[in-house]
Formats: C-alpha cells, sequence, structure tokens
C-alpha cells in the first residue's frame, strides 16, 4: 500500500439518451457507482465528490422538440436526485437552423432545474449560432441578481468525448461511464525543497493512476456492461480548500503566479498528466490540464483581485492546458459583440492547438470592471470583476 497522500476522485459521469433511457439505467448507474466507490475507499480512502449524468448531445431545430427536450429533462433531472445523482448535464448543438427562441429555452431548463449544467456546441458557427449562444448566456445570468446561474452554463469547442467535467461533459454513447480526479493534492505533499518537484508529481501519479487500474477499474469492468471512456485527471481547483493553484505552482517553483516561467511550468505539468495516463495504458479523455477555474479556486481569486491575471493571459495559458476561460465575472453590461468575439477567440485557439477550450463567464448584474463580485456563494470565491475591452462589432467569420 502507498503511504502517502493519493488522488482523490471528483466525479463519476454517466451517460445516457434522452429519449430512451429507463428507471433500470439509472439503477445500475447507481449500483455501479456504490461498487466503485467501495473500492476507491479500500485503495484511497476516500470516495466520489459527486455522482453526474450527462445526457447525449440534442439539436432544437423546431418549438416541438424545444418542448420536448425540456419536458423530458425536467423528469430527469427530478429522477437523478431520486438515484442519488447531484448533478445532470445537458449538451446542446448549435446549427443553423436552431430555433430563435433558443436562448429562452436555454434560460428556461436553467431556472427550472436547479441540478441542470448545459453546455453549447458549435455544429455551424456563423454570426447567427454565435449570437445564440451569447444571449444565452446573457439571459441566464439575469435570472437572478448575483448572476450565479452562469457557472451551470458553458460554451465549448473541440473535440471532448467522454469528458467528465461540467458543464463541458460530452458522450455520443449512451450506457457509458468516465472519471474526473483530483490531482492537486499529489503537489501538496511534495516537501518544499524537493529538487524535482515535477519529476516526484508525475511519479506519484503513474504510481496512482496504475493502482487505480489495478485495483479499482478492472474489477469493476469485470462484472459491469457499462462502456468505460477514460480518465480527465486535470488539476481541478476546489473552494475553500487550504491548498490551491497558486500555491501547487509555488511548489514548483513559480514563487508568483502570471510572472514569467507561468506558462511554461503550466506547460510542462500539462505534459506531466498526459505523460502518466499515457504510461498507465488508460484511455485520457477531456482536458487533462490545469484548470484554472477562477473563482472556484481561491488562490486564483486572490490574484485575479489584486489584477495580477487577467482574460489576455488566461487565454495565452490555455494555449499550453485547459480548459480556456472559465468561471470568470465580468461586467453585466458586457456587449453580446463582446461574447461573441470571446466565443470566436476560444474556437480559434481551439482549433490552431488541436485541443478542446470552453468559455464560462459570469456576468454580474448592475455591476462594473474592477468592481468586486457580489455572488455571496459557499462553493465560489468573490474577487474583482475581469476588465474587458467591448466590441463594437463581430468578427467576420
Amino acid at each position: 500500500m502507498i503511504n502517502r497522500q493519493q488522488i482523490s476522485l471528483r466525479t463519476i459521469t454517466y451517460s445516457l439518451d434522452l429519449n430512451c433511457y429507463s428507471s433500470d439505467d439509472l439503477q445500475n448507474f447507481k449500483n455501479s457507482s456504490i461498487y466503485f466507490d467501495d473500492l476507491f475507499l479500500s485503495n484511497f480512502n476516500s470516495v466520489a465528490r459527486t455522482k453526474r449524468i450527462s445526457i447525449l448531445p440534442c439539436i432544437v431545430n423546431t418549438e416541438k422538440e424545444a418542448i420536448e427536450i425540456h419536458k423530458r429533462t425536467q423528469t430527469l433531472t427530478q429522477q437523478a436526485k431520486s438515484y442519488g445523482f447531484r448533478w445532470v448535464n445537458l449538451p446542446l448543438i448549435l446549427t443553423s437552423q436552431s430555433i430563435l427562441s433558443f436562448s429562452d429555452l436555454v434560460r428556461k431548463l436553467i431556472l427550472t432545474n436547479d441540478n441542470l449544467f448545459i453546455s453549447l456546441y458549435f455544429k455551424d458557427i456563423s454570426s447567427y449560432t454565435l449570437e445564440i449562444a451569447s444571449k444565452s448566456i446573457l439571459k441566464v445570468s439575469r435570472i437572478s441578481r448575483s448572476g450565479i446561474d452562469s457557472f451551470r452554463l458553458g460554451v465549448a469547442y473541440g473535440e471532448l468525448e467522454g469528458c467528465p467535467f461540467f458543464p463541458y461533459a460530452y458522450f455520443t454513447k449512451p450506457n457509458s461511464f468516465s472519471l474526473g480526479l483530483e490531482s492537486l493534492n499529489l503537489l501538496n505533499i511534495l516537501k518544499d525543497d524537493e529538487l524535482n518537484p515535477l519529476s516526484t508529481f508525475v511519479q506519484y501519479l503513474s504510481e496512482d493512476m496504475n493502482l487505480l487500474k489495478k485495483n479499482c477499474l478492472n474489477p469493476l469492468l469485470d462484472t459491469s456492461d457499462l462502456n468505460f471512456m477514460g480518465i480527465d485527471a486535470s488539476l481541478a481547483p476546489f473552494p475553500r480548500e487550504k491548498f490551491n493553484l497558486v500555491e501547487a505552482f509555488r511548489k514548483l517553483g513559480i514563487l508568483r503566479f502570471g510572472a514569467p516561467g507561468t506558462l511554461t511550468r503550466i506547460s510542462q505539468l500539462t505534459l506531466g498528466l498526459k505523460s502518466s495516463i499515457k504510461n498507465s495504458g488508460i484511455t485520457p479523455v477531456g482536458f487533462n490540464g490545469c484548470m484554472l477555474s477562477v473563482i472556484e479556486d481561491d488562490g486564483l481569486a486572490e490574484i485575479a483581485f489584486k489584477q495580477e491575471i487577467n482574460i489576455d493571459k488566461l487565454m495565452l495559458y490555455s494555449t499550453v492546458c485547459g480548459c480556456g476561460i472559465d468561471m470568470v465575472p465580468v461586467a453585466g453590461g458586457i456587449h453580446i459583440d463582446t461574447i461573441m468575439n470571446m466565443i470566436l477567440d476560444i474556437i480559434e485557439l481551439s482549433k490552431r492547438h488541436s485541443k478542446p477550450l470552453g468559455l464560462r463567464i459570469l456576468p454580474q448584474s448592475g455591476l462594473s470592471s474592477n468592481e468586486s463580485s457580489s455572488l455571496c456563494h459557499d462553493f465560489l470565491t468573490d474577487t474583482r470583476i475581469f476588465n474587458t475591452l467591448d466590441s463594437i462589432s463581430i468578427v467576420p467569420y
């Protein structure tokens, strides 16, 4: 047995088809998660923080489809709670035929389902679909005064098959599952005078991945008819933790996050994560990088308040890690063209670097850039509202 702190499990995420699932499927997922928790507890002394369900992607090209999706989603979110699943994710595909009231549907889904996340994906990229996505962000941000509901809506681009993390979870096959790990604590146990901290981190993660595969995954798959997609071992922050991403980078020699050298260390850490998964023989899914989710990490929120990171820096860092511009508070009066162009920037980076990226911003109604955000949420950390230069037109695409 490994005598040190080990990885934790953020989520087990299962997939189902909204149009053809049964209570037997939900029970099967529940039984699978209970068995896996037992295996994980025996080997890693913890269980999954959450169990989640992600719906297969849906297209909404008619009002009839919108009504049906809302009805079926509302049924599923209630069923999910009764089976012990904390969150449900609904990926919606934007096309040139998407209904004009698409953004109203997104708002209604978020408003009427308090355990629902939504991700928006592009089949067609046009001023029309970009406007729909941007309107959805703005309308959801105005559900409540704090804009807190926006954390349940994201826009994504790139290959994310099997991603377990919300709101970017994406499955095209039902009755599948993937794992989202918490590997940040492996950096916490490194000694301050570690000669090669990155190498030691990769060693620890590799040991844990091999143990996970041998003692947890293999026994589960021997007894389950579910399809295992893979693992996302991203450095995913969690609010109100004593150890955060900024502290983690201090362990790696970056004493001031955002200073020169930060990008290089992020890149090295991302490559280390990917090599650990590859060496274990487990399929990588999702991002497998540093998730710089600003208000989910106390350290990032603090330096953002000091204006030591900005959207441009986050865009730059996303070229060498996951997961884009994530959990960033912006002014409530942000112009729709600005959001459209931010989405375009994410899409362009994703295409150029052949990697998945997302955008999740939280417009703060009644607040302007550089003011303090007012989310007032137990699991999020308020910070200074990021400054954005408003666009006056949409970049032709």
